[in-house]
Parts: C-alpha cells; structure tokens; sequence
C-alpha cells in the first residue's frame, strides 16, 4: 500500500518597506542595555515601573515594551502587573483580558534575562535555568487579582488564580448605590426589581432617609433550574426613583460569576494550558487568570466549538459545556494537547504527540493524589481539609506549601522550598490589597474613589513610593489608561475599533508605538491580524511595517483547509 500525501502550497513573501536609519539589531541592543542598566543588582528599584525588566517582547520586525512591571528575583518577590488591553501586538494577544484590560505573564515569550544576580527567580527551585520565574507570584493591580504558578515534572506548570475562587465573592454581586454622603431631598424612596435573562428573581424597596445607602443582589452561581454551578449569569435591575412629581427609572445591567477552578478536581489549581469557554456570556478564560470575549464558531458535527488565540497560533476546541477537549496548531489543525475527564468532570490526563501522557492521580473519593509525567516522575500532592492544595512535592524532595483564607481558596501564604513566603490580604469581596514578603517588603493596592475612570489604584510600597493606575472604558470599547510612575514618567495607552479596524497607541518615554489591525482572513474577529506597525524613536527616526494576507481556503467553514497562504511585509 502507497501513503499518498498532499501538500498545501504555503507562500511567504516578506516585501519590507519604509525602514528607517536605526536597524532591528540596533533597537534591541538600545532594549537591553537599558534593561541592565535600569534593573542591575546596584540600581533595581521595585516600584521604578518606567524600568520593564523582563517585560520586552518581539513583534514582527520591531522590539516594544510591555506592561509595567517589578520582577521577582531582581526587583523584589512579586511580579506586579497592570494590565493593557484587548488588542494584539505588542503584547502576545492570547494573554489579554478584556475583563481587566489586562496581559497574562507567559515566560515562553520573553526575550530578556535577568542579571546574573539575582536570584530567587527563574532557575530556581522547580524552574527552568535562565530568566523564566515558573514558581513566583503575579498581582494585577487593576482587579486585585493574584496568580501563583509551579513548575511540576514533565515540562508542564500549575497555575493558581485567587479570581478563579469561590473566595473571589465580589464578582457574585451586584450593587446599586442608592445615596451617598447626603440624601438628596426631591427622592422619597426607591423601588428595584433585578431579573436574570428576564426573569425577575429578587424585588426591594428602601425609603431615601439613609445615607450611604445600597442594594446588592447576590447570586447563588447555580444554572437556572438551582441544581449546577454555572460559570456566569447575565443580570438586569430596574431601578426606580419616587418623587412627588413623578419617577424615573434606570436599567444596570452586570454579568456575575467567573470560571470554578476547584471544580476540576485539582485543589483549586490549574494545568497552564487548560482553557475554558462560557457560550452564554462568550468569553474565553485563561488558567493564568482574566479572559477574553469572543463567539466560539461550530466545529464538526457533534455540536463542538473552536476559538482561535489572538495570534492565530492555536486554536482551542470545547464541548458544548465549554470544557476543553483539545488544542489544536493553527496550520495544519493537528493535536498539541488533548484534555481527558471522568464521569465527574475532572480532569484525568493531558495527552501531547508522540503518546506523551500526563497522568493526574486520584484516590477511590476522586481526591488528587499526585500527577505523573511521560517519564514515570512524579510529584506528590496534599489537599487540605477543603480540598484545595496545600503542598508540591517533586522528585527532588523540593516542596511547595500552600494555606488559604478560611473555606474558599483565597491564597493566604506561599512558601518556596528556600523558605521565602508570601503572604497575601484580601477585602471582604476577596480584592487582593496587600502582599508581603518574608524578606521585609511589602506594597499594597490602594483604590481611590473617583467616578471618572473605571480603574484608580494606587501601588503603594513599603518606603511609601506611589505608582497610579487610571484608565476608562467608553461604551463604544474604546479604552484609555495611563500609568504614572513615583518618579513621574507617564506612560499612556489607548484602543479603539471601527468598522472592522482596530487600532492601538502607546506612548512610553518619549516613542509612539502604533499598530492597526483587521481580522484574520481565516478565523475572522477572533485573530487581529496586524496591518500596519510603525514606532517613532525619540530624535524623530521612525520605523514602518506593513503586511497584507491573502489566504485560499477548500472549505471557507474549515480554516485548516489551506490551498495557499500568501503574507506579503
């Protein structure tokens, strides 16, 4: 028998243009010395967030800045982030949260490694050598939110995010504010009625004779018969202020709940690969925490769904539930992973190529036990009497240990095999508001109350520097944010879309990074495909690349289906 094997015609044509003076190899030698120079073991400044450490990442042609970030290892215990927003590069595109606004540390795509000093970070204990901190902490400051991730046996992590807990109680609420500091004298009272997908579930009246007076609706997180967890609910309350003279009614509306990660049996834990998707509320989530809105499009015949990442480099596949069954090569739709669970919707094995398997462990109550990697290691895992993680344990002997806020999974502590500990507080809505480390440091997340912005959050460190966070969200999506730091360099972002375009700007000491995209000609809205990416440098040189993509499909429902593949730049 004769294997017959066909191959599509791929074509990729870089046609450069409009490059100026300063070459690629230039800028990035410019990147990384001022990387060394700003977060060298004689000058690293925790909150000096205008120095980006490890943050830079490649895009194209052209080297850019990422978040504002402090780097564990160099400039303290924590990586702590803000967040940007849902657009594509600079920024790896299936990392961002239109949620928060906000990008996911991923280690894979960094380019710069720390000074050899500093240590507790990347190389360490569980990690890979060089500048990849797998076992450290991440706090997004605009959300409050904190992810942990460990390196365990068989190349594979395990990824914490306190958003994904049932602790995480503020995202289950919805509140109205009915008076502030003063009453207001023509309202004589208030009547609200609060409906899921419309159908009324709660009524109140309250009269205005109170001061800082609200009304919150609280959600049990279960589907609409009361029998399953659901991972959101689309929520509207009418409220309706009586006068004398007459009434006049609002609508709030609010989307509730967020991903149950303790649900897949993992102790509250999540494999870093895993995603999972909400067809009611379309959004896409990350197991290193946020999400992303997009519609999932049919995929085959037994009522699957695909969405693709933002860069079009993998394509994930789910059941109608939304659980994940597969990760898929975005060329040829081959297997990356394939995701295996039980009876009871946890998950049991991770399948790779090559009949790679990791095996996730159990006992006869369903309860982790361990998880085993293609090459038979294993590291051992305890549960805590609720269930959740409470130690690592791999070949080496190396241990890591876990303790939580009361019955609800938010972190508490975090403990290294070095000894070094993080401990974590949290609002009573389960907002991360401070961090410390064992070593002395500390900072905490200050929210300031102001009604122009969507996000106000001050960091604020231990010796008392500040750095503010503010940024808007308009009803069109458009989004605007600048990042102040303590020694007052300001750094300004800002997207917006219309009519299929997308367009993001970015200005960071003195350069004004601009990208346009349109969609993916295969996967449509879910990939930004980026047009146009110009910088201009401070002293004015300026650097322009522009792409165009002309793709051929067999089948248009099927985007593995290439005939040819042509991008031209």
């Amino acid at each position: 028998m004769r294997a017959v094997f066909v191959l599509a015609v791929l074509t990729n044509i870089f046609c450069v243009r409009n490059v100026s003076a300063q070459t690629c190899e230039e800028t990035r030698a410019v990147t990384l010395k001022g990387t060394i120079d700003s977060c060298g073991p004689n000058k690293c400044d925790y909150f000096q967030y205008e120095t980006i450490c490890w943050s830079y990442r490649t895009t194209l042609k052209s080297i850019s800045a990422g978040g504002l970030t402090g780097v564990e290892g160099i400039c303290g215990q924590t990586v702590v982030q803000d967040k940007f927003y849902p657009d594509s590069p600079p920024w790896h595109s299936s990392d961002y949260s239109e949620a928060s606004w906000g990008i996911v540390y991923d280690c894979e795509k960094m380019i710069v490694n720390p000074p050899a000093s500093g240590g507790g970070a990347g190389g360490g204990s569980g990690g890979p050598p060089g500048g990849c901190p797998i076992d450290g902490s991440i706090v997004y400051a605009e959300d409050g939110t904190l992810t942990e991730e460990v390196g365990v046996v068989g190349g594979m992590s395990l990824a914490y995010h306190s958003g994904f807990q049932a602790g995480k109680n503020g995202d289950f609420e919805l509140e109205v504010v009915l008076s502030g500091a003063s009453v207001r004298d023509h309202i004589t009272s208030f009547s609200l009625e609060t409906r899921r997908s419309g159908v009324l579930v709660d009524t109140a009246s309250f009269l205005n004779n109170v001061v800082n007076q609200s009304y919150t609706y609280i959600w049990d997180g279960l589907d609409t018969l009361g029998s399953e967890k659901a991972l959101s609910a689309e929520f509207e309350v009418k409220l309706t202020e009586n006068s004398p003279t007459g009434s006049f009614t609002s609508i709030i509306q609010k989307t509730l709940g967020h991903l149950d990660a303790k649900g897949y049996g993992l102790g509250g834990w999540l494999p870093k690969q895993l995603k999972v998707y909400d067809a009611a509320t379309k959004r896409l989530y990350n197991a290193m925490g946020g999400y992303v809105n997009v519609e999932a499009k049919p995929y085959g015949t037994s009522g699957n769904v695909m969405v693709a990442d933002g860069d079009g480099h993998e394509v994930y596949i789910f059941d109608g539930s939304g659980r994940h069954l597969s990760t898929k090569t975005s060329l040829t739709g081959s297997n990356k992973y394939t995701f295996t669970y039980d009876l009871q919707k946890r998950l049991t094995e991770i399948s790779e190529p090559f009949g790679r398997v990791i095996a996730f462990n159990r006992n006869s109550s369903g309860d982790l036990l361990s998880i085993t990697a293609p090459n038979g290691q294993i590291t051992s895992i305890a549960l805590d009497v609720n269930g959740y993680v409470s130690s690592f344990a791999n070949p080496g002997g190396e241990v890591f240990s876990v303790t939580y806020f009361g019955t609800k999974g938010l972190l508490h502590t975090f403990q290294k095999p070095n000894g070094e500990v993080s401990t974590f507080e949290y609002s009573s809505k389960g907002v991360v508001t401070k961090d410390t480390h064992s070593g002395g440091y500390f900072f905490e997340l200050v929210r300031n109350l102001n009604s122009s912005y969507s996000f106000d959050v001050n960091v604020v460190s231990a010796e008392g520097r500040v750095a503010q966070i503010i940024s808007s969200l308009s009803e069109d999506g458009a989004v605007n944010r600048t990042s102040t730091a303590p020694s007052g360099v300001v750094q300004t972002s800002s997207y917006s879309q219309s009519s299929g375009a997308y367009y993001r700007n970015d200005i960071y000491h003195g350069v004004n990074h601009s990208i346009s995209s349109i969609d993916d000609q295969r996967f449509g809205n879910m990939v930004r495909f980026p047009q146009s990416v110009s910088t201009v440098f401070n002293g004015g040189s300026s650097r322009t690349l522009e792409q165009s993509q002309n793709v051929t499909l067999s089948d248009p429902n099927d985007p593995f289906s290439i005939l040819t593949w042509q991008e031209c730049s």
